[in-house]
């Protein structure tokens, strides 16, 4: 992994390497779970994607970054295979954070510079992984209550439906306190622009297309970010 020259990956380098507590800043203050979670004086630990690590971007070993005990790490890797097939998301960003009483939580980071970047299909080919992933699809939208047509979990829509799969694994499951931080750039010049007023219509069209209802419970932890490239662009020239 290295770092990219333009769009989302680009700006999520440049922001955790950068403007790490700006960022940070954005984050919590569009999760007022995450506000009560973590300790008062607690900042975001950023620990991918880092300039010192060649950006490297994290995928099964994500676990490698909680606290835990490595027999701890095992058992949960074991028994998110239960649920979900070998070589899962490949995480544009991860982060930890202290809470209260000496719990850990998990931040979990998907950015998007364009609407494209959005739609995806399943790729897996084996009947196995097939039926694995669409049982964990089955659970997760009895969890957002969708009556969905499958379909749109998993041949539009299906790096969004995975990401929702793996919060809804780590919370209730391994029962490790995590965060999806969805973060939509807006204006990217080095890409392709897209204004805030889209992110939104195209964000409510995808969840009435899934079928999501983001009143539960776990949807508290899902958060979602829109930083303005202008800004972040500012910011830099005044470095």
């Amino acid at each position: 992994m290295s770092k990219a020259g333009k769009g989302s990956r680009f700006l999520l380098g440049e922001l955790v390497n950068g403007q790490q507590a700006r960022l940070s800043e954005l984050i919590i203050d569009a999760s007022p779970s995450l506000l009560a979670f973590k300790e008062s004086s607690a900042e975001l630990n950023w620990k991918s994607p880092l300039a010192k690590d060649n950006y490297r971007e994290y995928q099964d070993d994500f676990l490698n970054h909680c606290s835990l005990e490595d027999e701890t790490k095992i058992t949960m890797l074991e028994l998110l295979r239960e649920h979900w097939p070998i070589r899962g998301p490949v995480w544009d960003g991860i982060a930890t954070i202290q809470g209260s009483g000496g719990k850990e939580g998990l931040i979990i980071v998907e950015a998007k510079a364009n609407i494209a970047e959005t739609y995806s299909a399943m790729k897996a080919t084996s009947n196995s992984s097939i039926r694995q992933i669409k049982n964990s699809f089955r659970s997760v939208q009895q969890e957002y209550q969708s009556n969905a047509e499958l379909i749109e979990w998993t041949d539009r829509y299906y790096q969004f439906a995975n990401r929702l799969t793996y919060l809804f694994l780590l919370n209730r499951k391994l029962r490790i306190p995590t965060w999806l931080v969805n973060i939509y750039f807006v204006n990217d010049p080095t890409h392709i622009g897209v204004k805030r007023s889209t992110w939104h219509s195209h964000l409510t069209h995808m969840y009435h297309k899934l079928g999501l209802n983001l009143d539960t419970d776990l949807s508290t932890r899902m958060v979602n970010v829109f930083p303005e490239v202008n800004d972040i662009r500012k910011k830099w020239a005044d470095k």
